[in-house]
């Protein structure tokens, strides 16, 4: 793999996974006490023909830029599947209004045939998403969430 390619198209600056933690009503702590969390479930790794969502849950990315990141990704092996949401554009800067976004975010998750979630970029917009995605739907469906800057909202939710 060339990953000086991936670099340079810079949306790459930490992997993180979604993943089943905790429990539905605890964070891990409650009042001083400390409630033990339960076992996390990693993904799978992924492998070759695995299918990769894109999607854009903050500011608007051309494109062009989405398609040269599809591109990289078939070079991989990898299947990129496009968020049907990602190219809408509101408020001049968002990839969407914040149910699009939470819309396609939340498909990505519950299609078992995706095994992973990039972000196309960062920005701001990811805080409006926590509201509209159900933890339990995180919880049922652990996925590879790559992203960076604002998407680390999505990587602290779970």
């Amino acid at each position: 793999m060339d990953f000086s390619r991936i670099y340079r198209l810079g949306f790459v600056a930490s992997l993180l996974f979604l993943s089943a933690c905790g429990d539905d009503n605890s964070s891990g702590s409650s009042a001083g006490t400390s409630t033990p969390l339960k076992e996390c479930t990693a993904p799978a790794f992924l492998k070759k023909g695995d299918k990769i969502a894109l999607l854009s849950p903050s500011y608007f990315t051309p494109d062009s830029n989405i398609q040269k990141t599809a591109s990289v990704l078939e070079d991989w092996g990898f299947k990129p599947v496009i968020g049907k949401n990602v190219s809408m554009l509101d408020a001049g800067k968002y990839a969407g209004t914040a149910e699009e976004r939470a819309e396609d975010f939340i498909d990505a998750l519950k299609d078992t045939s995706i095994k992973a979630i990039l972000c196309n970029r960062g920005g701001y917009g990811t805080i409006q998403l926590v509201d509209l995605i159900d933890l339990k739907t995180v919880k049922k469906n652990p996925k590879w969430l790559i992203g960076y800057s604002d998407i680390t909202t999505l990587h602290a939710f779970a």
